[in-house]
């Protein structure tokens, strides 16, 4: 059966009405709930690969006041290391750099030279 739109709009709240404007509304706000508009996963820089990036950088230089280096975690016993990665069309080398950030461990890196 096909209702006209004037027809609808003019009747009382009816059950499938309620039930369609519930519906929208339970779904709208579990969307909003699983998939937040903000994600708060901070993600290594491209071409880093380990840790989150640092909150503060200047280029492979942890700039968070307190920051301090990490070292050993890299053969033998270095903080920075050189890596290939693309960034839209072309790749890139990159220099990678651990740091320490209020006890969390973090990556800054610089963009050295098409590799």
């Amino acid at each position: 059966m096909i209702v006209e739109e004037s027809a609808f709009r003019s009747a009382k709240l009816g059950r499938s009405r309620f039930l369609a404007g519930a519906g929208t509304l339970l779904t709208g706000w579990a969307a909003g709930w699983f998939f937040p508009a903000e994600a708060s996963a901070v993600v290594p820089p491209e071409g880093c690969y380990g840790y989150d990036a640092c909150p503060c950088c200047s280029g492979p230089t942890c700039c968070t006041p307190g920051c301090t280096r990490v070292l050993d975690n890299c053969s033998p016993g270095q903080q920075c290391w050189n890596a290939c990665a693309y960034i839209g069309c072309c790749i890139y080398r990159f220099q990678c750099c651990d740091w320490n950030s209020s006890g969390k461990a973090c990556i800054c890196r610089s963009a050295l030279a098409p590799c």
